[in-house]
This record gives structure tokens, C-alpha cells and sequence, in this order.
């Protein structure tokens, strides 16, 4: 009965945003909430999006806060999302043997591969998307005193772990990168991107030279901005 009604709620968001997308907009919802809730959108997301951002931010909790704003509408069921988790379509990199590394900052998200198998490689952020999403800003929280560990449990397995660490720099991020086997559970940490051993991140759409970056001798090859707004 719930996954009907969800279905059902899901099935006229849809019809509402493609006869009212100014209602969309005064709500606020997020581009990365309707390309994962529409099944067009969905389908025309590159090759080299990290789908599985769909169903994590269906279980994503922030400490002491509710759900992420308009996720209920992506999955009938936690089953559903955790599914959808371990599902090895949904990461591009996997396919390659590598590992997935996101970075998401507001109104981006970057993307890219890491060669666990080759520690002298240069594994750049391939990927950029001028896209909103409803994962938080960490240059707005507060810092801990110490940094702070939680694991996400469901269905009595780890999902994702988060390290949440004071970022006070101009360049914080939240970095999810993804096990090479595995998959889950999903490990997520907060950044500051020009402090870490990662190549500072563009803060407009021009696209600039970006990557992760394993020897201090390596060069910056330019990223390939293949997907969202200008």
C-alpha cells in the first residue's frame, strides 16, 4: 500500500512539472530530485553520471535533521533505493574497475574515476554538471570540535559512512567516493578541496582544470564539461 501511494505522489509530481514547471521552481526543487524522478530526464542523464547519487540522497540524513527536501518521490521503498545502491549500472566507473569519486558543491557536481590499481596515475574529475542538488552546503555548518564519524545502517548493513570535519577554507566539498568491489557501503567525508591533495574546483560554469591528483609532479589535464547549464 505505501510503495502505491508513493508511486501514485510520484506519478503526478511528474504530470504537475510538465504542465506547471513554474510551480517546480517556486518550491525549489532540485534539478538532480527531477532528473532522478523523471523517467525522461532520467534517461538522458550522460553515460558518465554517478546515477546511485539518486537513491543516496533518498537515505541521506543529516544529524538531527529530517530527509532531504522531495525525495520521498524517488523510491516506493528503502528496499527500493538500497537496491538501486547495489546496482553496478549506476556507477560509471565500476565498469572500468575504478572507483567513483564525486565532489559536490552548490549548484555542481563533479565527477570522476580513480585507478585503485595504479597509485602513480593521474585520476582527474572527468565530469562537471551545473546542477542544483539537495545535499548540503558544508561551507554553511558549523564545525566540530573534533571530526566526527557516522555510519548509516539499514536493513543491518553499512550504507555509507561520513567523516564530517571542520572545513573553514574557501573550497569546501563533499566528497563521496565509492568501494571498487563492493560498492557500499559508500564512504563521504567533508573536504576543503584546496587544502586536500585535489586540484582546486572551478566556482563558475567555464570550464577549467580540475582533478584528484596522486603525485605532486603530475599535470592537470582539463575536464570535459558535458552536461547542464551555461
Amino acid at each position: 500500500m505505501e510503495a502505491a501511494r508513493v508511486e501514485d505522489i510520484r506519478v503526478k509530481w511528474e504530470e504537475n512539472w510538465k504542465h506547471f514547471p513554474e510551480r517546480h521552481e517556486q518550491l525549489r526543487i532540485t534539478e538532480l530530485i527531477k532528473s532522478c524522478a523523471i523517467h525522461s530526464q532520467f534517461e538522458n542523464l550522460p553515460f558518465l553520471f554517478p546515477r546511485f547519487l539518486c537513491a543516496l540522497s533518498f537515505v541521506y540524513r543529516e544529524l538531527q535533521k529530517p530527509r532531504l527536501n522531495f525525495t520521498e518521490v524517488l523510491f516506493p521503498r528503502v528496499t527500493d533505493a538500497i537496491k538501486f545502491l547495489n546496482d553496478k549500472d549506476n556507477y560509471p566507473c565500476h565498469s572500468m574497475n575504478m572507483t567513483d569519486v564525486v565532489a559536490m558543491v552548490p549548484g555542481r557536481i563533479y565527477s570522476g574515476c580513480v585507478d585503485d590499481t595504479n597509485t602513480i596515475a593521474f585520476s582527474q574529475f572527468s565530469s562537471a554538471f551545473v546542477m542544483t542538488h539537495p545535499f548540503p552546503d558544508v561551507s554553511k555548518k558549523p564545525c566540530p570540535t573534533t571530526c566526527e564519524l557516522r555510519s548509516i545502517l539499514l536493513q543491518h548493513k553499512i550504507i555509507y559512512q561520513h567523516e564530517d570535519c571542520c572545513c573553514d577554507g574557501e573550497m569546501c566539498a563533499l566528497l563521496v567516493f565509492t568501494q571498487t568491489t563492493s560498492l557500499t557501503p559508500l564512504i563521504m567525508k567533508t573536504i576543503d578541496l584546496s587544502k586536500e591533495t585535489m586540484v582546486a574546483l572551478p566556482t563558475t560554469s567555464t570550464p577549467k582544470p580540475t582533478g584528484i591528483r596522486r603525485r605532486a609532479t603530475a599535470t592537470t589535464p582539463a575536464y570535459n564539461f558535458i552536461f547542464g547549464r551555461r
